[in-house]
Order: structure tokens, then C-alpha cells, then sequence
């Protein structure tokens, strides 16, 4: 595990705290144990606070930290794909971005290559992205082909950040501030979690923070009965070419 917990006295999702359009976070780093005396303690320690703004259309378009006391602002395509991150310095958007994306025709969240500018500097340089099957991010490269870094994941996507040579990196906090990672997804280095548009997803559990805005409207297979129209006696088995259904003349079948 990476080290990063949630528990319900840890984690907040309060609306308008930061601002308008804004929601925050609050999030305990700590251990568990540490978490637990925190629980009991009458004046715990202040967690520290991502504020979060969004546009009209739900896309995340700003990011404040307290740990780092920065400001990010991220520009999206009609596809809701990222297309450049910017800092805030001073309260005044930098000139230099900081990242610029391009995408694979192929895939929504396939990334290609970035443009990145740590030190916002006006001097770029590009990043490859390399996927598996599933478009998580396994390396990025260089111009001459030259791994930069590695990724590898658990079956929920944790990710442990490794070098050129797969050894792992001690800090595990990407070398090259890359932040696209499991299934192509952006992750946040300050809290652990996974942006996908609507809603965040922590990997450590294998779960969303919240349900999904649409509902049960986004499949027929939401529910394990819906795929058989409600007629749940008339399912024999299941296997990997479909499903098999006999009839039977119980009453109860509907």
C-alpha cells in the first residue's frame, strides 16, 4: 500500500468551503494506528486541505493544496481530455504551462506524449507514454527511447513507481511528475486518488467515493437479474460465450 488512508473522520467532501463551484477534501496521511489515537484524542492534529473547482460542465479545472500552497489550472477538449495544466503565481496564471497533452485517436484516455516544463521555464520536454492492453501507463520514454521511469500495478490499481531498471523508487512519488497512470486515469500525488471526470476512485480500496452520477441508467447489467428482463427462473447457467436459459413452469417465474 502506498501509504495513504482514508477513514470517515479523515476524509470530508464539504461543498462551497474553498469557493464557488469548489469542494474540499480533508486528508490524514497517517498510519492507521496513528489514526485511530487521533480519533480518540479531543483536539485532533488539522489535516491538511485540497480545494477543488470545477466548470459547468463538472470538469475539474482548478486544484489548491495546502501541504504545497500551489494553485493548478487545467484546460480540457470537448472529449474532457486534458489538454494543458498551468500554475498560478502570484494570483496570475503562468505564461510557460507547466503540461501539454496530446491523445491517441484510438482511445479517450490513451495518452501520447507531454510536453512538460517543471521549472514553467518556456523550455519543454516531451514524454512518451507507453500502455498495456487495459491503457494503463507501464513507462515513459524519451525522444531517444530511453525508459524514464516504470509503473506497475495491483489488480485495483495501486501503483508502485519504479525506475529505468524496475527497481523501486524510494520515495514512490513519480521522479518526473508524471501523474497518468492506471488505466490512463490522472492521479492526484497529494491524497492518492484516481480523477474519472464524474467521480474519484481510491485504489488502495478498490472503491469510488461516491455512486455513479448516472445511476442505474448507464447499463442493462446494473442489476445481476436485469440481463434475464426480471425472469430469474429461466436462468440455467453462465459461462464465458453467454447466457444458457431453460424454461421451467414454477408460478414464481415471472
Amino acid at each position: 500500500m502506498s501509504g495513504t488512508f482514508f477513514w470517515p473522520a479523515a476524509l470530508k467532501f464539504i461543498g462551497a468551503i474553498c469557493g464557488k463551484n469548489a469542494f474540499q477534501y480533508g486528508l490524514n496521511r497517517r498510519s492507521p494506528r496513528a489514526q485511530r489515537r487521533q480519533l480518540l484524542s479531543p483536539r485532533p492534529p488539522r489535516p491538511s486541505v485540497q480545494c477543488l473547482e470545477y466548470d459547468g460542465l463538472g470538469r475539474r479545472i482548478g486544484k489548491d493544496h495546502s501541504s504545497s500552497n500551489a494553485t493548478n489550472h487545467y484546460y480540457y477538449n470537448e472529449q474532457w481530455q486534458q489538454l494543458e495544466e498551468r500554475k498560478e503565481v502570484s494570483g496570475a496564471e503562468d505564461p510557460d504551462p507547466l503540461s501539454q497533452y496530446v491523445w491517441h485517436p484510438y482511445y479517450i484516455d490513451a495518452l501520447a506524449v507531454r510536453y512538460y516544463d517543471a521549472n514553467t521555464s518556456g523550455t519543454q520536454v516531451r514524454h512518451w507514454y507507453q500502455q498495456d492492453a487495459n491503457y494503463n501507463v507501464t513507462a515513459v520514454i524519451d525522444d531517444t527511447g530511453a525508459p524514464l521511469e516504470r509503473y506497475s500495478y495491483t489488480p485495483y490499481g495501486e501503483v508502485t513507481f519504479l525506475d529505468q531498471y524496475f527497481a523501486q523508487l524510494s520515495t514512490q512519488v513519480s521522479a518526473i511528475g508524471n501523474t497518468h497512470l492506471y488505466t490512463g486515469r490522472e492521479r492526484d500525488p497529494e491524497t492518492g486518488l484516481q480523477l474519472n471526470r464524474h467521480r474519484y476512485y481510491a485504489s488502495w480500496l478498490g472503491r469510488w467515493l461516491t455512486r455513479d452520477p448516472i445511476g442505474y441508467d448507464g447499463s442493462d447489467s446494473s442489476s445481476k437479474f436485469s440481463f434475464t428482463g426480471a425472469r430469474r427462473c429461466k436462468v440455467l447457467s453462465r459461462h464465458a460465450l453467454g447466457v444458457v436459459f431453460r424454461e421451467r413452469s414454477s408460478p414464481a417465474c415471472v
